[in-house]
């Protein structure tokens, strides 16, 4: 992720717990970070994962929750994500902060054909900025 002054990378490995999954889907692992900027001194951060998601079929589509917190930067997330069978599109709105950014976002999201792939599009309220992708779901 790139923000002003400089850039974080990140990488984790989670595992699902065996726990009841009607209330939500809970995995943990170990995570590896990485802060580039003028006042860091690069060096790797190793830290904890644990992400629980929920996903809710409706009579309009779907609603999908994820919480996702790391010991790295104190860095939390949080997404909520409704989604439109009609016209296969994705309303969502979603907050994220660590030691070294705050956000939060809205986008629309459209699936492209019948595959995992979607056209992504938002905005982000803090730092006023839009912005377009994909994103690929294989779930």
């Amino acid at each position: 992720m790139r923000y002003d002054g400089g850039r974080t990378y990140g990488l984790s490995a989670t595992w699902q717990l065996p726990l009841d999954t009607s209330v939500a889907t809970i995995k943990v692992g170990p995570a590896l970070g990485l802060t580039r900027d003028e006042s860091s001194d690069e060096s790797p951060e190793l830290g904890l994962k644990v992400v629980a998601e929920r996903y809710i079929p409706t009579d309009f589509g779907s609603v999908f929750l994820l919480a996702d917190l790391n010991s790295i930067d104190s860095s939390w997330f949080v997404l909520a994500q409704f989604g439109l069978a009609a016209p296969d599109l994705s309303v969502e709105v979603s907050h994220g902060e660590s030691d070294t950014y705050s956000e939060t976002s809205l986008a629309l999201s459209r699936t492209l054909q019948d595959g995992p792939v979607s056209l992504r599009l938002g905005y982000r309220l803090e730092s006023k900025e839009a912005f377009a992708g994909i994103s690929i779901n294989t779930f």
